[in-house]
């Protein structure tokens, strides 16, 4: 549908003067006169609601009773093998060592409980006694193993049972600690943070575009859609049931499955917290009458949604749905999140890689308000439309029989297959094939740097291991120049598509070269004997970017490489700049708003980077280093 028309037909649908529009009378169709029947409906749900929550922390107190008896069991058998070893004859002490091991780790995780250490737990819950070359006490051992499995087998059981609901995660006594614990990467703590949606799946980097594509075609059904929605959803409701209905007789033309809902429930016996709203596969809904009309935010709450779809699937319990459930969780779940909160519409990516769960806003919140220009229901409709394009694009993921299915590492990006080679005039690509991040999972997204390989197409066998930076601005110039002399590692190749973070593809340096911080912590003693060598080595390479015109405007010891292994054997220091990303002509990049507060930054935040500003900074922070690495030295040992 031409954008032009869907306007025009907005604004005569909604020339009316405010005061005109009708009341909605006892004889509305939409909304008949029903208080008394949904009272009584919202009366039964309320029991209802009770009695899962009783018969929830029934079984819960039962199976917490089961627990510790588990417990005593375990450590009562431990006991006794830690006494036969203690009485065993030489001949037998050898067979028997691995048992005490093993023994000791449970006893000493189990002695902690209830206050288990998960992580703890996690490493040893499969570690049994090898019972085979030991004749004398199989028995015991074969006791002890079965009540290791007894104990895990009750504590899953437990853990299920008192896994929290969506409803209960979202409210601000609960969720932050459970984050603390196994967290979802939705920006809630800020250090949350996953790799954006749109670099995990193409179909988020799609409904990107569209929603900002002047040429969209948008669909009629969504501009019907939008217009009841902008029509209705600014009044008030005292029933979320009521909001509901209105919004389902809105949306129901654009899915058919808007009358059904599958069951989301991963655990057996699970009496509470089922996923509402559930109604096709890679689209979940989360409504509230108002904000702060619930205990429980809504962000959050459909996070956990996710979480339990997630869970769901990879169990294959999403029962009576003919789909591929073995490709669709491969492919990551990519799912749409959509939280309808009073008058207001946000949509949400989530994805799952095989070992975090990201979700994070797609766009701008709409809003649902009618309006003369007719701005808003125009607006709304390029997001719906966006929506059902993106979601049957999962619909055709998830149901495809025989999916080319594709391997990648946890916590890297999947739309980066191929590359441009630099230098190339014939654009040559290369594969590019992701192997893990370059620095541990807690910052990785603060800093989404990747080991990778890259191979030519035409010579597949020759692979080249390699770095790759995901970057919105980068300062290619001032890399190329700072490489001819041999001041930063050579930038091998790129990346680019439109709605996502271009990649930059760099040699990887050998094991010898370190971050400068690196070289000042974990060799302090090499650091400041050499202090002023490195120091000149920075300076000069300052100098030379001036020379150009160009700044690296992040110059801390981070972004600092240098060649240990050169400066050991010969006192020469060998340094590389790295991390481009603010770097440019002086005086025409520009520093974020946000920059770490633990240096003392030259210029404003998002102000321009001068040319003085990479010396500036170098002040800011060597003498500090030098001191503390100094301080390093005094604790090493002699």
């Amino acid at each position: 549908m031409d954008p032009g028309y869907a306007t025009s037909m907005y604004r005569s649908s909604f020339s009316m003067p405010y005061d005109s529009v009708p009341t909605q009378s006892s004889e509305d169709p939409i909304n008949p006169p029903s208080a008394p029947r949904k009272r009584k409906a919202a009366s039964a749900a309320s029991t209802s609601l009770e009695k899962s929550s009783a018969a929830k922390k029934a079984r819960i107190e039962d199976l917490g009773q089961k627990l510790q008896k588990s417990v005593q069991r375990v450590l009562s058998l431990c006991g006794d093998v830690i006494a036969w070893y203690r009485d065993a004859t030489i001949t037998d002490v050898d067979d028997a060592a691995d048992a005490q091991d093993v023994v000791w780790d449970w006893r000493a995780l189990l002695n902690t409980y209830p206050n288990l250490h998960m992580e703890q737990y996690e490493r040893i819950k499969q570690r049994m006694i090898i019972t085979k070359s030991l004749d004398l006490k199989q028995g015991l051992l074969m006791q002890t193993n079965a009540s290791f499995k007894a104990f895990n087998d009750t504590f899953k059981e437990f853990q299920l049972a008192s896994a929290i609901s969506p409803s209960e995660f979202g409210k601000s006594t609960e969720w932050p600690e459970q984050q603390a614990i196994d967290p979802i990467l939705c920006l809630r703590p800020a250090s949350a943070i996953g790799l954006p949606p749109e670099c995990l799946y193409e179909g988020f980097r799609e409904f990107l575009l569209n929603i900002s594509n002047p040429d969209l075609k948008i669909l009629r059904g969504a501009v019907d859609a939008a217009g009841m929605l902008c029509q209705y959803m600014g009044d008030s409701y005292t029933l979320e049931a009521d909001r509901l209905a209105q919004i389902g007789e809105a949306l129901r033309p654009l899915w058919s499955s808007w009358e059904r809902e599958f069951a989301v429930k991963p655990f057996k016996n699970w009496a509470s917290g089922r996923v509402d709203h559930a109604r096709a596969i890679g689209l979940l809904w989360e409504h509230k009458l108002e904000s702060g009309s619930s205990k429980s935010d809504p962000h959050m709450q459909i996070c956990r949604c996710y979480q339990l779809y997630v869970q769901a699937m990879a169990k294959g319990k999403l029962g009576g749905l003919n789909l591929n459930h073995e490709a669709y969780v491969a492919e990551g779940c990519p799912a749409f999140l959509v939280v309808i909160q009073g008058p207001q519409m946000s949509i949400y990516g989530a994805f799952y890689d095989g070992k975090v769960i990201v979700v994070e806003p797609l766009g701008q919140p709409v809003l649902m308000l009618r309006g003369w220009s007719g701005t808003r229901e125009h607006l709304l409709a390029r997001f719906l439309t966006a929506l059902k394009m993106g979601h049957d694009g999962i619909l055709k993921l998830a149901n495809d029989p025989k999916p080319q299915l594709h391997k990648f590492p946890p916590l890297t990006p999947r739309l980066y297959q191929t590359c441009i080679l630099y230098g190339s005039e014939t654009n040559t690509i290369a594969n590019l094939h992701f192997t893990r991040p370059l620095v541990d999972f807690l910052t990785v997204l603060n800093h989404p740097i990747f080991l990778a390989t890259m191979h030519d197409k035409e010579t597949p066998l020759i692979q080249t291991d390699v770095v790759v930076k995901l970057a919105l601005t980068y300062g290619v110039d001032v890399h190329q120049h700072l490489y001819l002399k041999d001041l930063a590692p050579k930038l091998l190749a790129y990346s680019k598509q439109a709605g996502i973070l271009t990649a930059y593809v760099m040699e990887l340096l050998p094991t010898a070269w370190n971050t400068l911080h690196s070289l000042a912590v974990r060799q302090p003693s090499l650091f400041v004997q050499h202090r002023e060598e490195i120091h000149e080595a920075v300076t000069l390479a300052i100098q030379y970017m001036k020379e150009g015109g160009f700044v690296h405007g992040d110059l801390r010891s981070n972004n600092i490489m240098i060649d240990t292994e050169t400066l050991q054997n010969t006192g020469k220091a060998r340094i590389k700049l790295v991390d481009f990303g603010w770097s440019g002509k002086a005086g025409t990049v520009f520093y974020p708003g946000s920059r770490t507060r633990c240096i003392k930054w030259p210029g404003l935040p998002g102000g321009p980077i001068g040319s003085e500003d990479d010396t500036e900074l170098l002040e800011s922070w060597w003498h500090k280093e030098v001191e503390t690495a100094h301080e390093r030295t005094t604790y090493l040992p002699r």
